[in-house]
């Protein structure tokens, strides 16, 4: 079984949100380490207000890639607790960049169990994984079983939202970028196939 870190997800496309103590000391640390707020800013493309709003105003989303990065320089400098692996346990809800649905509580890393194997393969098969811009993801299906066994499957990615109508289950797009991201897939129909690495597992 494969497990998949917040290092292995396409960091561009997810906003986190941490626990309220580790981002107070996360922005103490890099203070302590960095001296000025606007350093810190220049290392991660912020303003020095932007660097302090996204560590101290409650429930702020930080895009992924900004934590990786000043978790890899925090690493290097000895802060060993600011690994990545380490933070992603701090992680309470996570969403998809635009106005994706917030999916909470996870529990990373994300397990390659048969429940994401088969969410994958639902919405290869009869539904869509989605693409930023364009459209969300969705499975559709006539059989009220396996849109129930779909609805249940979700939980491997935390308590995640979702809007159930009679043969079609809609979920976060965040959803949909990791399956695309991990998989490496094209949702659009006519591009979409089976990974190799499917068949290795």
């Amino acid at each position: 079984m494969r497990l998949f870190h917040l290092i292995d997800l396409p960091s561009d496309l997810i906003f986190i949100r941490l626990e309220d103590q580790i981002r107070g000391k996360f922005l103490e640390t890099l203070k302590e380490v960095f001296g000025i707020y606007r350093k810190i800013g220049d290392l991660v493309n912020y303003t020095d207000t932007g660097i302090v709003d996204s560590f101290r105003v409650k429930n702020r989303f930080i895009k992924l890639s900004t934590i990786i990065k000043l978790t890899n320089l925090l690493s290097k400098k000895g802060y060993c607790e600011f690994d990545i692996n380490k933070i992603e346990k701090k992680v309470i809800a996570y969403r998809g960049i635009g106005t994706s649905l917030i999916i909470k509580n996870p529990k990373f890393p994300l397990k390659e169990d048969e429940r994401i194997i088969r969410i994958f393969f639902h919405l290869l098969g009869d539904g869509y994984g989605g693409k930023y811009g364009v459209a969300k993801p969705f499975y559709r299906n006539y059989a009220k079983e396996l849109l129930d066994e779909f609805e249940e499957d979700l939980k491997v990615f935390g308590e995640v939202p979702h809007i159930k109508r009679e043969t079609i289950v809609e979920i976060p797009s965040v959803i949909g970028y990791i399956l695309g991201h991990i998989y490496k897939v094209n949702f659009e129909s006519h591009k979409s196939f089976i990974p190799p690495v499917i068949f290795k597992l």
